[in-house]
């Protein structure tokens, strides 16, 4: 996840999400995911808050996620 809402050359959150809880490595980066229900309704959007409209998140992920936004993720 990107630390602003920016369009390329972003830079990644440095939350290493629930790595910091089990120190696997398929854990970096990963967050908990909540419900969807009244989603459009529920923002700021990600798990940092990044984002503050649903159409934002939908544009973050036509452009291929973290990757379409310049972040490399190993």
């Amino acid at each position: 996840m990107p630390q602003r809402p920016v369009w390329t050359q972003a830079v990644i959150d440095p939350d290493s999400g629930r790595y910091l809880v089990n120190r696997l490595d398929p854990l970096l980066f990963s967050v908990k995911t909540p419900g969807i229900s009244n989603a459009e309704k529920t923002g700021p959007y990600m798990h940092n808050g990044v984002y503050n409209t649903m159409e934002e998140v939908v544009r973050f992920y036509r452009v291929g996620g973290g990757v379409g936004i310049g972040i490399n993720i190993p």
